[in-house]
């Protein structure tokens, strides 16, 4: 069977489309969204920092005046303000929500170590 090119198949609808050529259009989507990866600099400027974590520049303003995410200032006195790329992932990482289970058995860990007496 003829190979057909995703230009040949592009116009045609999804639904007439053979196996082949459907596997033929994943193929070449996933190459495309594999090469249109960003590459995120170590140093980032406060938009590189809203598109890194999915916060928006407002957001990332309010959490730095309140200072409960890594960032740093260019120069002295309300110079720009940056963030580090590896702090960011760390900062976003610790954030981790505990599950219903570990909650129950932080709980329970407690519980226990409270019961406990210290003897001097």
């Amino acid at each position: 069977m003829k190979q057909r090119s995703f230009e040949e198949i592009k116009e045609k609808p999804l639904i007439y489309l053979t196996v082949e050529e459907f596997i033929s259009l994943q193929e070449t989507f996933g190459k495309e969204s594999q090469n249109n990866t960003v590459q995120f600099p170590e140093i980032m400027s406060i938009d590189m920092a809203a598109r890194f974590t999915g916060y928006k520049k407002s957001t990332l303003y309010r959490k730095t005046s309140d200072h409960t995410i890594p960032f740093f200032r260019q120069g002295t006195r309300g110079g720009r303000v940056l963030f580090r790329k590896s702090e960011l992932e760390e900062w976003l990482l610790s954030n981790k929500q505990e599950t219903v289970k570990e909650h129950i058995e932080r709980l329970e860990t407690e519980l226990k170590n409270k019961g406990k007496r210290k003897i001097s």
